[in-house]
C-alpha cells in the first residue's frame, strides 16, 4: 500500500513554527502566523498561475489577430490584382460586421481603424508594384 503524501501545508507551518520557536504559550500567535505564511504562499501561486494563463490567452488572440490581418492583406492584394476593387468594400464590411459591438469602444475603434487602414495601404501598395512590375 502506498504512503499517504503529506500536505504541503502542513509542511509550510512546521517550517514557519521552526523559524520563529514559538513558545508553548504563544498558540494563537503560532496559528495566526503560519496561516497568514500558508494564505501567501498559495495566493501567490495561485495568482502566478492565473497571471500566465492571461499571458497566453493575450498571446492566442494576438495570434489569430496577426493571421486574420496577414489572410486580410492576402485577400485584398488578390482583389486589387484582379481589378475587383468593389468586392474589397464586402471583406471590410464583413471585419466590421465581426466586431460590431466593439466598435462601440473608442479605443478599439480607433486601434481597429489604424489596423485596418494600415492593412489596406500595404495590400494597394503591394499590388501597385506587382502590377508596375508587370507591365514593364
Amino acid at each position: 500500500m502506498k504512503e499517504k503524501e503529506e500536505d504541503p501545508r502542513k509542511e509550510l507551518a512546521k517550517q514557519v513554527i521552526e523559524k520563529y520557536e514559538f513558545e508553548k504559550h504563544d498558540k494563537a500567535k503560532e496559528n495566526a502566523i503560519v496561516e497568514v505564511a500558508i494564505t501567501e504562499r498559495y495566493d501567490s501561486q495561485h495568482m502566478s498561475e492565473t497571471s500566465e494563463a492571461a499571458t497566453q490567452t493575450e498571446q492566442g488572440k494576438k495570434n489569430a489577430g496577426e493571421a486574420i490581418g496577414n489572410l486580410e492583406r492576402i485577400l485584398i492584394l488578390t482583389l486589387v490584382l484582379q481589378k475587383n476593387y468593389a468586392t474589397i468594400g464586402l471583406v471590410l464590411a464583413g471585419k466590421a460586421l465581426a466586431r460590431y459591438k466593439r466598435l462601440e469602444e473608442k479605443n478599439f475603434a480607433e486601434y481597429f481603424l489604424i489596423g485596418t487602414f494600415t492593412s489596406i495601404i500595404v495590400a494597394f501598395l503591394t499590388g501597385a508594384i506587382i502590377e508596375a512590375i508587370i507591365n514593364l
